[in-house]
């Protein structure tokens, strides 16, 4: 049988992996808000498990021609699991994304600056990039300075 390690192994496998690198020389700030994407990301991954089980188990009961309770009540536990299993998937991958933008942050925090919340920024020179800030950060800026600073990479 092959070994299948669950999220939270994972999970809990890249944080132990990330701590023993860069802890020395990662600003706490940026590591708590690293952590609390992974964990994030382990949540919503979780919540799309539990409503992908729940859709399936009502559309396979409508399928099989079982009694219904109230039509209603199921059309709308279709439409609330089916919502919750989408909208759950995208703020895990909007996670996953903030996550490896403040890992990237810190592995190469020259390329990629990151303004910290109540911190003077270091001064830069017109060459360097605009830093990041966190609270605006998005798939598509991601995205964006991944291809313009490293082009071969994507």
């Amino acid at each position: 049988m092959k070994y299948k390690p669950s999220v939270k192994q994972l999970t809990h496998d890249l944080m132990g992996t990330y701590n023993m690198r860069c802890m020395s020389t990662v600003n706490t700030y940026l590591h708590n808000e690293f952590v609390a994407c992974l964990l994030n990301v382990e949540t919503r991954i979780h919540s799309c498990e539990i409503h992908s089980a729940e859709f399936t188990a009502l559309i396979e009961s409508e399928l099989q021609k079982l009694p219904r309770r109230n039509p209603l009540e199921d059309d709308f536990l279709q439409d609330h699991h089916l919502f919750g299993f989408f909208f759950n998937g995208l703020a895990g991958l909007e996670s996953a994304v903030y996550g490896l933008a403040i890992m990237i942050g810190m592995s190469f925090p020259k390329e990629f600056p990151i303004k910290i919340p109540n911190q003077n920024p270091a001064p830069r020179t017109s060459a360097d990039p605009e830093p990041w800030t966190l609270r605006d950060l998005t798939i598509k800026d991601v995205a964006a300075r991944l291809r313009q600073t490293l082009p071969s990479a994507l």
